[in-house]
């Protein structure tokens, strides 16, 4: 539940982060603030991971609470299952951030997340192989599990690393784009 679920719920939480500007046709003013593009983006993946990592961590106490064993060291603790659950929820997540930023709409990144989690559960790794999300809960013949999550946080950076790859190319072309009377939006010379 926890591994078909949280997913969700980081694409929620950050789908949104990068394209409410853009939606509301406010991105020239937003980037004119002090911290500029990557401030306001690193803003918003703390308040993303604000909201995921209580509900996170509310659900796996609910959890223990319900099977004591999970407080417990060994193979089935909580940090064992947060492990578990985590990696999938950051691919998903940070796909949907990276579709909200090349399609600049929330709904693009919402479908983009969606994709990979429904495939797997539809099609189990048929699509996704080495990257399955639901490993732990649906095991995979011949798919090492500590090796899926390791693959899936790698996967994760990555598409983390190109989300911010591509909101740095749009601020600089709504840079490139503004100037006039609004300096403190300019680019600097040779950045066009």
């Amino acid at each position: 539940m926890l591994e078909t679920g949280l997913p969700l719920l980081a694409l929620v939480a950050v789908g949104h982060a990068a394209s409410l500007e853009w939606e509301e046709g406010s991105i020239e003013l937003s980037l004119s603030y002090a911290g500029g593009g990557l401030g306001l983006l690193t803003v918003r993946l703390l308040v993303g991971l604000g909201v995921f990592l209580p509900v996170t961590a509310a659900t796996l106490g609910a959890f223990t609470l319900l099977m004591p064993e999970l407080a417990d060291p060994g193979p089935l603790s909580v940090f064992r299952v947060a492990w578990l659950v985590t990696p999938p929820a950051l691919l998903v997540g940070t796909i949907g951030l990276l579709a909200s930023i090349a399609g600049k709409h929330y709904v693009a990144g919402i479908a983009a997340g969606l994709l990979p989690w429904g495939l797997d559960l539809l099609m189990p790794g048929k699509v996704t192989g080495s990257l399955f999300l639901f490993q732990a809960s649906h095991p995979l013949p011949g798919l090492s599990l500590e090796a899926n999550r390791w693959w899936l946080m790698a996967a994760a950076l990555m598409v983390l690393a190109l989300a911010a790859t591509l909101w740095g190319r749009r601020e600089r072309a709504v840079r490139c784009q503004a100037g006039g009377g609004r300096p403190g939006l300019r680019a600097a010379r040779g950045d066009c």
